[in-house]
């Protein structure tokens, strides 16, 4: 009877607890499915944002896209970095212009900006613009967010590693009073933060436009964040002069500082991505 009974209540109870299972087990794939079609629905809204960035040529286009992705919601300067570099790409002359200049602003809040800037690959579309000369205004905000940008020696090695010594002697041969203005604020605050910077812009002979300038009584001085500092101009002939006569302990011509000859890698690729912190 005992026995009879025991195997009574087991079968009673044992399609509950196999039902219970089941119902467990739907659960969690219920759960893992959330999981799952939430991922999908960011990735989604990740591609609907990238397309509706670099979507400048379409008769439907509002210009530069400042919403937040979902892989940057948590970081809006990334997305906004991402949307400016993009429309350097791909916008019009006045996107672009627009895209420097907040760029240029985005720079000189912090220096967490800078890295992005850099690290997402800011710096040669920003080159791009300065060189193509497409209008004063857009040189202008290029050299000014490039200026902003050169802040120490790491970022001034990056922007003359993408040819940027070569652009900024060629803008100062080939444009505008107004123009050469801004780019010699850039070429001050490059050599004031890399010694072998220097070397490059001679290396480029920039003291011929840059004198050619202060033939007309042009003088710049430095941002008011660096009082007592000499005007940009004559800092540079300064340089050139130590480099001529071996002031940086390396013989005639100038191009040593220390006495050892700097050289730089040129990079061959015109941007990239890379995380925060990589």
């Amino acid at each position: 009877m005992m026995g009879e009974e025991e195997k009574t209540i087991e079968e009673e109870f044992s399609y509950p607890i196999l039902l219970a299972e089941r119902i467990r087990k739907s659960v969690e794939e219920t759960e893992s499915f959330k999981v799952e079609c939430a991922e999908v629905d960011s990735s989604i809204g990740d591609l609907r944002w990238v397309l509706s960035v670099y979507d400048f040529n379409s008769i439907d286009s509002t210009g530069i896209v400042l919403s937040l992705p979902p892989i940057a919601s948590n970081d809006p300067i990334l997305s906004w970095v991402w949307s400016y570099i993009a429309a350097l790409h791909m916008g019009g002359v006045s996107d672009r212009v627009e895209a420097a200049n907040e760029l240029a602003s985005l720079a000189n809040d912090h220096d967490r900006n800078k890295k992005i800037i850099v690290e997402e690959g800011g710096i040669p579309p920003l080159l791009k613009l300065l060189k193509e000369g497409a209008s004063p205004d857009s040189q202008i905000a290029a050299s000014n967010a490039l200026a902003n940008l050169a802040t120490d020696q790491e970022k001034v090695r990056i922007i003359v590693s993408e040819y940027g010594a070569q652009i900024i002697v060629q803008v100062l041969n080939d444009s505008t009073m107004r123009v050469q203005i801004g780019v010699a604020k850039l070429v001050s605050r490059m050599a004031k933060n890399d010694p072998a910077a220097q070397e490059e812009f001679a290396r480029e002979k920039i003291i011929r436009p840059l004198v050619s300038l202060l033939s007309f009584d042009t003088f710049v001085d430095e941002p008011k964040s660096f009082p007592g500092k000499p005007t940009s101009f004559h800092s540079l002939v300064r340089i050139n002069k130590e480099l001529q006569g071996g002031g940086g302990g390396g013989g005639g011509g100038g191009g040593n500082v220390g006495g050892q000859q700097n050289h730089y890698p040129h990079s061959s690729s015109s941007s990239s991505l890379h995380s925060e912190g990589s």
